[in-house]
């Protein structure tokens, strides 16, 4: 279960008025949002019809039906306003913070935004390899549970034979270093090797799966720790660069926000590495690595999106325990073993700011 930062508890008594319906964000492109009197169809909260203002003010990014129609409803809405204001007030005085945004870093500061790709081409060629074993899991193992048959599947695991002995002729320095090439050949030909075992028996058996994946397993776990110390390293390059660019306050009211789609995993590697940059610590019931300045925000996007979440934590465990004999294990970032191996490597004083050298 997700656990909320102490920072994000007060979004929680927010999201209750935003239960009933999704809200809409506002965009330039969009009309204002109608007045209170037009949006409910009943006097304001006064009880007599308020004026159109001269000048309009802002929409509201929360655009919603008012819940029950009428004063309550209205009252409500004076709260969403007040809230949105404030949002703008706080934003707009925020000391700097990193979003951390898939495989880039966006730095909020100083007025501007600037995104960073950081997240190299060796993490993504690992995590790529890693994923073939578990691509075959995905396909085979609904034919062994007799949800699917093997014909449905015959075309996907041709498209993905053929997708391996083209990743066979791209195991270069570019990508994988002399001793990484390897275990990338060892993961390619068993899964290559397994495809082409059961379409010859037009069969999927259990144990010759479990095999597999038991096998598969610890060298995926390897790509994972290598491609987390990539991610770790290439971050902290990143960061030590903007560093330079603060001020020593900047430095020192620094936060970092976590953006993901799926549930905060435990040991995240972001998470990790920010936790360990930044030093500020949660309470107790706080989920590791967070605090009021290194905050996880999960978005989860549209209601109907909640389904595939509940669909991917299910197929989570049951590969996670086809691959690693551990249900849980891909609760926990899959990264997270290499992140923590290659933060105890990076200098403690990096943590520190120093002043920029004049030009």
């Amino acid at each position: 279960m997700i656990k909320l930062t102490a920072r994000l508890v007060i979004l929680w008594f927010v999201s209750m008025t935003l239960f009933s319906s999704r809200p809409v964000l506002a965009t330039q492109d969009q009309p204002s949002s109608p007045n209170l009197t037009q949006t409910s169809g009943t006097p304001a909260c006064s009880g007599q019809a308020e004026a159109i203002p001269s000048t309009p003010t802002a929409p509201s990014p929360h655009q919603m039906p008012l819940i029950p129609p009428g004063p309550l409803g209205e009252t409500d809405r004076s709260f969403i306003d007040s809230y949105d204001a404030r949002e703008n007030m706080v934003l707009a005085h925020q000391s700097p913070y990193v979003v951390v945004s898939g495989s880039d870093l966006i730095l909020h500061h100083a007025g501007a935004a600037t995104r960073v790709r950081v997240i190299p081409d060796s993490y993504h060629a690992l995590k790529d390899i890693a994923h073939i074993p578990f691509t075959v899991y995905l396909l085979l193992a609904p034919v062994e549970q007799k949800l699917v048959t093997l014909d449905d599947q015959v075309p996907a695991l041709n498209r993905l034979s053929t997708c391996i002995d083209a990743a066979l002729s791209a195991l270069t320095p570019e990508f994988f270093s002399s001793d990484q090439v390897g275990r990338q050949r060892m993961i390619l030909i068993a899964s290559r090797d397994l495809i082409k075992s059961t379409l010859e028996s037009k069969t999927v058996l259990g144990e010759p799966l479990v095999s597999f994946t038991r096998k598969m397993g610890p060298l995926m776990l390897q790509n994972a720790d290598e491609a987390g110390c990539a991610q770790i390293r290439a971050t902290h390059a990143q960061m030590m660069i903007w560093k330079g660019q603060m001020t020593q306050g900047e430095w020192a009211s620094l936060m970092a926000v976590n953006l993901a789609r799926h549930q905060a995993r435990y040991r995240n590697a972001a998470t990790q590495y920010y936790h360990w940059l930044i030093g500020d610590a949660g309470p107790p019931w706080s989920y590791p690595g967070e605090s009021m300045r290194v905050i996880f925000a999960e978005t989860l996007g549209p209601v109907d999106k909640a389904s595939n979440e509940l669909a991917i934590v299910e197929i989570d465990a049951a590969a996670s325990e086809a691959f690693f004999a551990n249900r849980w294990r891909l609760s926990e970032d899959i990264l997270s073993d290499g992140a923590a191996r290659c933060i105890k490597e990076l200098p403690k004083t990096d943590r520190m700011y120093v002043r920029p050298p004049n030009p």
